[in-house]
């Protein structure tokens, strides 16, 4: 993949930038970390994708590490020690490019294995965080060590003698143990390009990294990049498909490819557009790999490094339709960043998307055009409603479905006769999920995507199911006494169905007085807000009916209740895996069968 950063490092000298360096000051100590407050954007991945940059400087340098600030590497996006970069948080900003990826030196950060963390670079890091966090931005802290370690000159694979999982464990350990519910911090990428690891990454280097964090935070996404050089392309060729069974108690693992689109994959385009063999549609073509292999395993992921040369406007075609794809994929893909912007690249680095000129007067790269045009996801398009309900009262705009009377004698209502014109273009007439679809769309409790589809295997987050149950509710909105969530102002859009749900009894939220509306819907979470919509009373006779939610599992009461209600049945294995994400199809499922149940 991209030629490694530390060499990359002599196209900045190349530019003349070494000079300039040599005559500013040395790094100043950084004084505490203030107590984090809760991002404005989510720190866990959405249902629509989040796109960005990366800014690069961090990772800078030759060994022997650590280098030295300002001479040998710099941390982008903040004003320290000489350096005035805190606009480029406003400039990606202004351009919906939200989502930060910060590569960083392993050693770097801990010169010696096993021992403390660097203060004056975590301070630092810390700024990069907060002036995101100020700007509504996340940041993926991102170590560019390819699987390795460097001691003394040499590069050691993480797993051998020499660097030996405890230690990577140990690293992660304390990195997440600074910066977990750090305001800005969407996650944690394990690594950059895991290549020629023998098998070491995919069969211990991952799952080690993954352990440290979580011995230190529970909840942020990590980012499991794929041996390889983690290519979309090959990622199954390279010995990837076993990183599907990794283990995480939190179950916020999200999979990490790289895609160039040169001949070799490898960023660096040594050759003209027609002499690399490009079409408009090679990096559908490269990426497709990777998203039905996520298809296929129902995982997340994310492409945390794609760019083009600025040189031939057929590349930005190029780019453009990459991006499309991965917008249309956003059923498994969350979001992705471009390489690369950061100061220190110059104009001679093809790639790079750092703007020209002095703040705020900048001109943007060619790729800007590309970037800022394909950022999140189509608007949902609006469903016609149905027919109006007899039985509640809707606010305004919205129509309700049927509010269930208990003993009366109103028939069921048939999902599949829904005198309805709205359909869609992915959902059959033979799927589990058809006719609640339909029903609920034309009832104007869901709606669908602009390009005609309802992605019924999409996940769907916190926010988006308190619309879908107030909206099947037929509940009037209620707003008394909120905002009840610090990080679900009035300003949100979701704001009046969460203070519904919640002035109904049917969520609560998290320790930490937040809500979390853009974290994704677990089957478990699900089966709770149903039953609590619905009123009904706790059922576990014959419990338990499923080999993973014992009666000591928080959950077993709601399951248990979902389970004689008919609104749930489980796996084949006799499981009902409480920890996955819920789908929309499968929501509108349940959905449909708590509100209609006699």
């Amino acid at each position: 993949m991209l030629t490694p950063p530390r060499l990359l490092t002599h196209l900045r000298l190349a530019a003349g930038i070494a000079v300039a360096l040599a005559l500013l000051g040395a790094l100043a100590p950084s004084g505490g970390r203030a107590a984090p407050a809760r991002p404005p954007a989510p720190r866990h991945p959405t249902s629509c994708p989040q796109f960005g940059v990366n800014l690069s400087g961090g990772e800078f340098g030759s060994p022997p590490f650590p280098g030295v600030y300002g001479n040998d590497y710099i941390y982008p996006g903040i004003d320290a020690a000489g350096f005035y970069n805190a606009w480029e948080m406003d400039y990606f900003h202004s351009k919906g490019l939200d989502l930060i990826r910060l590569p960083v030196q392993w050693e770097r950060l801990q010169h010696n294995l096993n021992g403390p963390l660097t203060a004056a670079d975590l301070g630092l890091i810390d700024q990069v965080l907060a002036n995101a966090a100020a700007h509504g931005m996340a940041v993926i802290l991102a170590p560019h060590n390819f699987a390795r370690r460097n001691i003394a000159g040499t590069d050691y694979v993480i797993g051998s003698p020499q660097v030996p999982y405890t230690a990577f464990t140990d690293f992660w350990r304390r990195m997440a143990t600074h910066f977990a519910s750090h305001a800005g911090l969407y996650g944690y990428s394990l690594d950059t390009e895991p290549h020629d690891t023998g098998g070491l990454w995919v069969t211990g280097g991952a799952q080690a990294g993954i352990d440290g964090i979580r011995a230190a935070d529970t909840a942020a996404p990590i980012l499991v990049p794929g041996d390889g050089w983690s290519e979309a392309a090959n990622w199954v060729a390279n010995g990837n498909d076993a990183l599907r069974t990794l283990h995480d108690p939190a179950q916020h693992l999200i999979f990490d490819a790289h895609q160039y689109f040169d001949g070799d994959n490898s960023g660096a385009y040594t050759q003209s557009y027609d002499a690399q063999g490009a079409y408009p549609t090679l990096g559908v073509d490269r990426l497709q790999p990777f998203v039905a292999w996520l298809r296929t395993n129902n995982l997340p992921g994310v492409l945390t490094e794609y760019g083009v040369p600025n040189d031939d406007p057929r590349w930005l075609t190029l780019l453009d339709n990459a991006l499309a794809y991965l917008q249309q994929s956003d059923d498994v893909i969350l979001g992705g960043n471009d390489w690369s912007a950061g100061p220190w690249w110059g104009d001679a680095y093809r790639l790079s998307v750092e703007p020209s000129g002095t703040w705020p007067t900048v001109t943007d790269r060619p790729q800007m055009s590309v970037l800022a045009a394909r950022t999140g996801c189509a608007a949902p398009a609006t469903a016609t409603p149905g027919p109006p309900a007899p039985t509640a009262t809707p606010p305004p705009g919205q129509t309700p479905l049927p509010t269930q009377t208990p003993g009366g004698a109103t028939a069921t209502p048939d999902a599949s006769a829904t005198p309805c014109p709205i359909s869609f273009s992915d959902v059959q007439p033979t799927d589990y999920f058809a006719g609640p679809v339909l029903y609920l769309a034309c009832h104007g409790a869901i709606s669908g995507y602009a390009d005609g589809t309802f992605r019924p295997y999409n996940n769907t987050t916190r926010g988006q199911l308190s619309k879908i149950v107030v909206g099947a509710e037929g509940w009037p909105i209620d707003t008394t006494g909120g905002p009840h969530f610090g990080d679900v102002p009035p300003s949100d859009p979701f704001y009046a169905v969460i203070e519904t749900a919640y002035n109904r009894g049917l969520i609560s939220g998290y320790g930490d007085g937040t809500f979390r509306g853009g974290a994704n819907v677990t089957r478990g979470q699900l089966s709770k807000i149903v039953v609590s919509a619905q009123g009904w009373a706790i059922d576990t006779t014959g419990g338990p009916h499923f080999g993973d939610v014992p009666p000591s599992d928080p959950f077993y009461p709601v399951i248990e209740t979902a389970y004689h209600r008919g609104l749930i049945s489980g796996y084949a294995d006799g499981t009902f895996r409480e920890g996955a994400d819920a789908t929309r199809g499968q929501i509108s499922k349940i959905v449909y069968l708590a509100i209609t149940a006699p």
